[in-house]
């Protein structure tokens, strides 16, 4: 009986132990994790928002959120606070930058030094507040197409967007995106391009036209063309109608997806839910030639973005040119520029390049409706401006391989202006180091730049003592060689040339501007 209770106490130590230890441990466990800056300073912008990461000392046992602290309020702003997942233990929170300085942002007994600088990087506002984005420079147009603007505007202001043309004409958008879509606006324009002249159109869109600091793109150049005017060049298709046709490799999935829409022509359409099985047009080309090509369509905002259609020519792995759709409804829009086509049968494939899909998040689809291929002839004439001492313009005309029946007129146009091509006069000079009367560069980078469509060639001269708004006769003559051959000549001192893609050879061309003066001395850019 001694035995039994001298032995009672150390079984209620141990019955103890093994009820409460666990309990001990929870509440151990229960304890948060401490949290750590990485870094002891950082630097925000004025104005943009950006996060900063906290470590914490264990995973989180729950998703948490700690409130953050500022020294001063004025400088810096928390956005969010401190957010880590369950399981994780690298969480962040989001700060905006209020005014230049110095702040302190603190987590629990954490700290980390915040200074806030002027707003140092402004590409949105500075590089593209707004931009065309549909039909691109050097499009054919015909028909009704679709005009897209997109413009940054972070607040909840509705700017005024308007459509300029070089033919005088300003129009008002026929639909615009939601401001509470997001800062980036999507402006549309319907451009009724059979009541315009044949010829170039400049656009310009502008935000906020009546204010002194209203808002201009960059103007895009397009061409305004007649598909009546050229007997059976317009091919037209109808998407979801049975082509014979032998498919690309690429494309031999002849699956399609017809849907129906009394909006759309004939009632249907191909329904892209991803890229492929993908529509294929049969074209017969007779010689070589530039095509644009135009679709109907539709499709759905994924990921922050519309579908973007590829022309896509016999399977090739990359699209040679495109073109974004610029709303969800049914509109006509350029797919890119013409692009070369020799002669022979071709498979064209208008492409869903960016297909996109987050479950239960997101789905990027293409609606396709019709397809149009039009033939676009090259201008018959290119107008050269008459030199000193000629009283008649110079003219040649282009045949469709885009080749000049006045090049021996380029010869002729040199001697001219006092000097040869092959004068010793000429000053080669790439790098710039010796003191010239006489300068010539390309404007932009053109080794190796793929060619698709027209290749618009801009250069800039210098010569020492002209005025060419005194006396635009002093301008050098700027001549354009292709493939050492000339092209086109302008005297100006900012060449601007509009060279079709036929003029180039399959592979490797160069190009060369030669600048020459009146008095004899050339000088040309590095080949």
């Amino acid at each position: 009986m001694r035995t039994k209770l001298a032995s009672l106490p150390i079984a209620l130590v141990l019955l103890c132990s093994v009820l409460f230890a666990p309990k001990l441990r929870a509440d151990q466990q229960a304890e948060p994790p401490s949290a750590r800056f990485l870094s002891p300073r950082t630097v925000a912008q004025v104005g943009i928002t950006r996060v900063i990461p906290v470590e914490l000392s264990a995973p989180a046992p729950a998703d948490i959120e700690r409130p953050a602290t500022v020294t001063l309020r004025g400088v810096v702003e928390i956005v969010r606070p401190l957010r880590v997942l369950q399981g994780r233990t690298l969480g962040f929170l989001r700060v905006r930058g209020l005014a230049p300085g110095d702040a302190t942002i603190s987590v629990g007994s954490e700290a980390i030094r915040v200074r806030v600088v002027p707003r140092r990087a402004p590409v949105i506002d500075q590089l593209a507040p707004i931009r065309l984005v549909n039909p691109a420079a050097g499009a054919a147009l015909w028909g009704t197409v679709a005009v897209g603007v997109e413009l940054y505007e972070p607040t909840a202001n509705e700017p005024r967007v308007v459509l300029r043309l070089s033919s005088g004409q300003q129009l008002e958008p026929t639909a615009r995106s939601d401001a509470r879509l997001g800062p980036h606006r999507r402006v549309v324009f319907e451009l009724d391009a059979d009541a315009l002249p044949p010829g170039e159109l400049t656009l310009t869109a502008v935000a906020n036209p009546d204010v002194p600091d209203r808002l201009s793109s960059v103007p895009v150049v397009v061409r305004i063309v007649r598909p009546d005017a050229l007997p059976d060049a317009l091919s037209f298709t109808e998407a979801e109608a049975k082509q014979r046709v032998t498919r690309p490799e690429r494309f031999k999935d002849d699956r399609s997806a017809i849907g129906r829409d009394p909006a759309a022509s004939g009632g249907a359409y191909i329904s892209n839910a991803a890229s492929v099985p993908a529509v294929c047009v049969p074209l017969h080309v007779d010689r070589p030639g530039r095509y644009q090509m135009i679709v109907r369509a539709a499709g759905s905002l994924g990921g922050g973005a519309l579908p973007t259609i590829g022309f896509v020519v016999d399977g090739q792995q990359y699209a040679r040119t495109n073109g974004r759709l610029v709303r969800e409804r049914w509109h006509r829009l350029a797919v890119g520029v013409p692009i070369r086509l020799g002669p022979g049968d071709h498979v064209v494939t208008p492409y869903f390049e960016n297909d996109f899909y987050a479950p239960g998040l997101s789905d990027r689809n293409l609606r396709l409706d019709t397809v149009e291929l039009l033939r676009i002839e090259p201008q018959r004439a290119v107008a050269m401006p008459s030199l000193q001492g000629s009283n008649t313009d110079q003219t040649a005309s282009m045949d469709a391989s885009g080749s000049s029946n006045a090049m021996d007129a380029m010869g002729t146009m040199g001697a001219m202006a006092g000097g040869s091509m092959g004068s010793p006069a000429v000053v080669d000079d790439p790098d710039g180091a010796r003191p010239a009367p006489l300068r010539v560069a390309l404007a932009g980078v053109y080794d190796g730049l793929p060619i698709a469509g027209s290749l618009i060639v801009v250069g800039s001269c210098f010569a020492d003592g002209t005025n060419p708004k005194a006396d635009p006769s002093r301008s050098p003559t700027v001549t354009l060689e292709i493939n050492s051959k000339p092209y086109a000549t302008q005297r100006t001192l900012a060449p601007r040339f509009e060279v079709d893609a036929a003029a180039f050879s399959p592979g490797e061309n160069s190009i060369q501007l030669i600048a020459t003066l009146d008095s004899g001395l050339s000088i040309r850019t590095p080949i």
